[in-house]
């Protein structure tokens, strides 16, 4: 069963972190040594017993009411501060004092997210000119001869046409490979 999980896990990208993949394999050692030792035992059964009644424990009222009040006691504690803080907040924008400073691209994600759209966009404008001006070229009539009966208006707008198209599926591609979102 755990072996089919991570297979499942491996097969869409899910990376596991390596404390869990660790406790995974401890948990089919632990399974396999059990079996060895007494073999009508039932690893899976005794698990869930045991997770029952450790949830039970969890969720038990006296355990709910005590975490209700721990919580409850540090919410309170926030509230008892946030009048003075926001008379403080409040009298710093009076005063025009309030100020912030914010760094656009500070975090190296948001440079290479930026960056790779503006690739994008700059790709696949430049596939649409050249696609429109190869559009342009082949409407145009006459022009040296090339070969035969092309001429070589028609041969750069063929050749501008593949080059739209390598630009524009290139885009298509890499906007496939990291996904719609």
């Amino acid at each position: 069963m755990f072996n089919d999980l991570l297979q499942l896990f491996f097969a869409f990208g899910i990376t596991l972190p390596p404390e869990l993949s660790t406790f995974f394999r401890a948990l089919v050692t632990l399974e396999g040594t059990l079996t060895t030792l007494s073999p009508g035992y039932l690893v899976i059964e005794a698990a869930e017993q045991i997770a029952s009644e450790w949830a039970r424990a969890r969720l038990a009222p006296a355990s709910l009411e005590e975490l209700a009040r721990k919580e409850l006691g540090s919410i309170a504690l926030l509230l008892r501060r946030a009048p003075r803080r926001l008379d403080r907040i409040a009298s710093i924008v009076q005063r025009g004092d309030l100020w912030a400073r914010v760094r656009l691209f500070a975090d190296e994600q948001d440079v290479r997210t930026v960056t790779r759209l503006l690739n994008r966009v700059v790709l696949a404008g430049l596939g649409g000119v050249v696609g429109l001006l190869s559009v342009m070229l082949l409407g145009t009539q006459g022009g040296p001869p090339f070969t035969g009966d092309t001429s070589l208006f028609q041969f750069f707008g063929y050749f501008g046409l593949f080059c739209a198209t390598v630009l524009i599926l290139r885009v298509i591609v890499a906007i496939l490979r990291d996904g719609l979102n």
